[in-house]
């Protein structure tokens, strides 16, 4: 392990209840896996720090930012979404 992530593992005292929790639960999956080595899925890896330090291979996948082009696109869907329920009452 990196000295970043002996630090963070070592603070997970300070962590909130729910922090602490989630990573206890994670490294009980990796300890009791017989499956080697362990593969994971962070989603929102970005913000997430539960994965630091596990002996597991992690994947991390993050949500890009949104952008005008994305949230025009949500509009437009939004609206057609809307127009078929209309057309159906």
């Amino acid at each position: 392990m990196k000295f970043k992530e002996r630090l963070y593992t070592w603070a997970q005292i300070f962590n909130t209840y729910h922090k602490s929790r989630v990573r206890q639960d994670l490294t009980t999956i990796v300890s009791l896996s017989t499956s080697r080595p362990v593969r994971l899925l962070d989603v929102g890896a970005r913000r997430s720090n539960y994965t630091t330090g596990l002996f597991a291979d992690v994947v991390l996948m993050d949500i890009p930012q949104e952008s005008d082009v994305q949230a025009k696109l949500i509009q437009i869907t939004f609206a057609i979404i809307l127009m078929k329920h209309w057309a159906t009452c």
